[in-house]
């Protein structure tokens, strides 16, 4: 299939289609990626990557990883001169405030992190559901690494993203957590530093009942 790059400076990925088929362009190069920039040297507590072509090394790695629960799109095609990526277009829906939902996130946390990766942006619109079955859409802020302390921002991270789905609903945010942690298996070392001082400039950042409910949560993994 030949692929003809439109250029874009304002988003890094975007649906087009070809013969009839839509297909998902990525270009990690556009003006888009500065955000990596300014969020790399606020939250320096895990390894992001600011530069577009270790960022493009990177959800190539992961989209090619040999994956059981987890589902990624199929690459079809790269430009390593222009920095940019063609995967699959995957039909399905955003991740949403069903608990159901979070407890799939989990299964697919877990085989994520028991394969030695870490994903460093986990927020939910980088996740989609097809079938019943999480597909993970955006990976290039993941990286082959065992630590503890990447697996819990890994969890907060996402934590953080989804408190905001459930602003006005603090018992069904309790529920969804719960959920999704005990799919995790969430284990005492993870629990651990999911509250720690090294985390303190995102935990600033929660709204205060959902912090609380975080907090309370995690404790009983200890």
């Amino acid at each position: 299939m030949k692929i003809k790059i439109t250029p874009s400076f304002y988003t890094q990925s975007k649906v087009e289609c070809n013969e009839g088929k839509k297909f998902v362009t990525k270009c990690y190069s556009s003006i888009f990626g500065i955000k990596w920039f300014l969020i790399s040297g606020i939250f320096n507590n895990y390894p992001y990557a600011s530069q577009p072509i270790e960022r493009m090394g990177r959800e190539i790695e992961f989209f090619t990883e040999k994956w059981s629960k987890v589902k990624v799109p199929r690459i079809i095609d790269m430009d390593m001169e222009k920095m940019c990526l063609f995967r699959e277009f995957v039909e399905g829906r955003e991740v949403t405030n069903d608990k159901k939902d979070f407890r799939l996130l989990g299964y697919v946390m877990k085989e994520i992190h028991e394969k030695g990766f870490v994903m460093g942006d986990t927020k939910p619109s980088n996740f989609m559901i097809s079938e019943e079955t999480v597909f993970v859409i955006d990976a290039e802020q993941s990286t082959s690494n065992s630590s503890s302390e990447y697996k819990a921002w890994d969890i907060l991270v996402l934590t953080f993203f989804s408190s905001f789905l459930f602003i006005n609903e603090v018992v069904d945010f309790r529920e969804a957590l719960r959920e999704f942690l005990s799919s995790y298996e969430l284990n005492r070392e993870i629990a651990l530093k999911l509250t720690g001082v090294k985390n303190a400039p995102l935990l600033a950042l929660f709204p205060p009942p959902h912090l609380l409910e975080l907090k309370k949560i995690s404790a009983e993994y200890l």
